[in-house]
């Protein structure tokens, strides 16, 4: 009997009054088989995995695995010596093998052999995404090698700086979180302390549109978050913690210095920030909330401004809702059209429609006030006069320059829907629709799940149906290999959602067969991406069409796409594929480009138990009835599935498969349940190497079973016959 335990192990042996025995006798040896997980404690880690016995020569039969696991997800830089007998490229029974997942995630890479093995005497170097799963094989062999050796490095990012320093020969600098546009690194803690001038200020704005600091509270930033102090210190007077999408407005330090703190936690990455530090001057951002005015003036308000200026700010209202602005007061050197100087407002940004043209009296200015289109306001302030420089008692009211009140709208239009089911209703709806508005509303419904919705007109004059004629839309019921590319999404156009950004392609089998269905995309090169994984960013999304017994929901993207193909083997008749590009507008992410193939073979599908006819059944490979050869390059797959209380039970009546050792050529794999991750056996035994009794009859413990039968491009045999059955979970036949 051999038994495996862990780091402690301890042996009780008790005897009592009775017989006496010859006793036991136990064997033990240090094992190499261990898993740790690292807590973040604020000490980096710096550690050593050696092989046994190093660096003396290492043992034989050796099967080894180490697992490390950073409590921080830091990155984790491992540097590997080996000394292991073999050529590598071309290992035998001794390999060494380091991977960010362990082999049983790796789904399809394991089931085909193609496993990272490294053997030989080299060097080299790893980053890794805060896990470390390794293996270390050795056959029966003698070798007089040492093994390896791994040198555990965590990857800190040193982010921090005391000493930012701004004035008017440097007027405006930029401080953005460690490796923006990309996410940013798990458990950060960044500090920046920016000086300017004795005498001066500083003035801090944080860009609205691309701040995004994940959180899971709801009123409290306790996760990823950017916290802003008025002074040189953590101990300085706190301004703000600011979290999610909720960005600070323009901050003005009251003396010379200010402290900027960014923390990450070890979950979920955030996109970050991206901010400009200058000598306070005038303009900047205005984030507006729910209920409450804000106000804009020119600098000094109401003292007299200086005789030149240039100003600007962004004001921005929550998602969904919209600017207002009413314009309190206007007084500034006039001149013809107001060329000199003059406060304007723009419609989202610096080039957007013009609400309001350079005015520079409040008779310029309408009393009704001004609403933007968008859920953002840009609003200017230009001084170039030339004569005497302004006095209050010259000033109507005694104010010189501008009073701007600002605030959101009561009202929403556009937003995020996540929810099941509801009603969009326009502004003003169903009375007079708010004129000169742009709405955009982003569902998400989540991997298998889609909207229907239902339009619905009063007014039926100049309602167009058309979709954006650039997108992709298409049914595939053929063989075929087609080029996908070209989607760059351009936002702000008429049809900004539009197919330019979304691709829907339905793969559906000829009308009246079964079989399987593989669809491969190729020429999808790996690149640098801002996302780390698929799960934002520019993707494939693959689902089923219909409720049915074999679920699809995969998603590839240029980060999980491997180098030479990705291949998907489906017995469904139907599915379809989203290829989604640029979700995020906060981001330019690289375009999806690939080909998609598409290849219908007969053989395979979906069999499903019916109590009211036989409960057995025959599957045989290609050609196997027409006494033939089965065809090279084969995919064929079957899914059963029992009635509940029962299980599948099948017998080989006969095999005649290329043989190889491990089967690496043509194979029929035989899996437990739903997919082939819990893989039963594999064959490829022919009239030469027979197939052994104790593999002739398999049964499952669930009521799920998946058979894949794959051939090359090579040998061509008489394949295999089995016979299926369905039967209670207790029986003994």
């Amino acid at each position: 009997m051999e038994l495996e335990y862990h780091q402690n192990v301890y042996i009780y042996f008790v005897t009592d009054r009775s017989r006496t025995g010859t006793g036991f006798k136990i064997e033990y040896k240090l094992g190499c088989r261990s898993f740790d997980y690292i807590t973040d404690n604020g000490v980096p880690l710096r550690a050593e995995i050696t092989s046994p016995n190093w660096p003396n020569t290492y043992r034989r039969n050796e099967s080894c695995f180490w697992g490390v696991i950073l409590g921080s997800t830091r990155q984790l830089k491992v540097t590997a010596e080996l000394d292991i007998d073999g050529s590598d490229g071309s290992c035998g029974g001794d390999s060494f093998m380091m991977e960010e997942l362990p082999t049983g995630f790796l789904g399809a890479a394991a089931i085909g052999g193609q496993k990272a093995k490294r053997c030989g005497q080299i060097s080299y170097e790893k980053i890794l995404n805060g896990r470390l799963y390794a293996y270390f094989n050795t056959d029966n062999s003698k070798k007089n090698r040492k093994g390896f050796k791994l040198i555990l490095e965590e990857i800190v990012v040193d982010c921090s700086s005391t000493s930012l320093w701004v004035d008017e020969k440097n007027p405006k600098k930029f401080l953005t979180s460690p490796e923006f546009p990309n996410l940013s690194p798990n458990s950060l803690n960044c500090y920046w302390v920016i000086h300017t001038l004795p005498g001066h200020r500083v003035k801090f704005t944080v860009d609205h549109d691309s701040f995004n600091l994940q959180n899971s509270e709801e009123d409290e930033c306790v996760d990823d978050y950017l916290e802003i102090r008025d002074g040189p210190s953590e101990t300085s007077p706190l301004i703000g913690k600011y979290c999610k999408t909720d960005s600070p407005s323009t901050i003005f330090s009251s003396d010379s210095a200010l402290y900027v703190r960014l923390i990450t936690d070890y979950d979920a990455k955030s996109p970050g920030f991206n901010a400009t530090y200058e000598v306070a001057s005038c303009g900047g951002s205005v984030v507006l909330q729910q209920g409450h005015t804000s106000t804009v003036t020119s600098p000094n308000y109401p003292e007299p401004y200086s005789q030149t200026a240039t100003c600007a700010w962004n004001v921005h209202a929550p998602r969904g809702h919209f600017v207002e602005a009413n314009v309190d007061h206007v007084w500034m050197s006039y001149s013809e059209n107001c060329t000199m100087d003059y406060l304007m407002l723009r419609d989202k940004n610096a080039t957007g429609e013009v609400l309001l043209p350079p005015a520079c009296s409040k008779l310029h200015t309408n009393d009704d006030g001004y609403q933007s289109m968008h859920d953002s306001l840009f609003v200017e302030f230009h001084a170039n006069s030339s004569g005497n420089k302004l006095s209050r008692m010259y000033c109507s009211n005694r104010q010189c320059g501008f009073d701007l009140k600002v605030s959101s709208t009561p009202f929403e239009c556009g937003g995020d829907i996540d929810d099941d089911s509801g009603t969009i209703i326009l502004p003003g709806y169903p009375e007079r629709i708010i004129p000169h508005l742009s709405c955009e509303w982003v569902f998400k419904a989540g991997m298998g799940n889609r909207y229907a919705l239902t339009f619905s007109f009063i007014n039926q004059e100049n309602i167009t149906d058309r979709f954006n004629n650039e997108g992709c839309s298409s049914v595939i019921s053929r063989n075929m290999v087609m080029k996908v590319g070209n989607l760059s999404l351009e936002r702000g156009s008429t049809y900004g959602l539009g197919a330019r950004s979304f691709c829907h392609l339905q793969v559906k089998r000829p009308e009246g067969t079964t079989g399987t269905t593989v669809i491969s995309f190729t020429e999808m090169k790996p690149r640098n991406s801002i996302f780390k994984n698929c799960a934002q960013g520019n993707r494939v999304i693959i689902t089923e069409n219909e409720i049915g017994p074999w679920k699809i929901n995969e998603v590839v993207c240029n980060i999980s796409a491997k180098s030479n193909e990705t291949l998907f083997i489906l017995p469904n008749s139907i599915f379809d594929i989203y290829v989604v590009n640029n979700p995020l507008k906060l981001f330019t992410d690289a375009p999806l480009e690939f080909k998609l193939g598409v290849k219908f073979y007969p053989c395979g599908g979906t069999i499903l138990e019916d109590e009211s006819e036989d409960q057995t059944g025959i599957l045989t490979s290609p050609n196997f009835e027409q006494q033939g050869i089965y065809n090279k390059n084969d995919n064929c797959l079957w899914f059963l599935r029992a009635s509940e209380g029962k299980t599948i039970e099948i017998e080989f009546d006969f095999m005649d498969i290329e043989y190889h050792l491990d089967c690496s050529n043509d194979h029929l794999l035989v899996a437990e349940g739903e997919g082939i991750n819990h893989v039963i056996h594999r064959y490829c035994y022919s009239l030469s190497e027979p197939l052994p009794e104790r593999f002739k009859k398999i049964r499952t413990r669930g009521r799920d079973l998946t058979i894949l039968w794959q051939s090359d491009n090579n040998v061509q045999k008489k394949g295999f016959n089995l016979t299926y059955s369905f039967i209670h979970y207790h029986s003994d036949t």
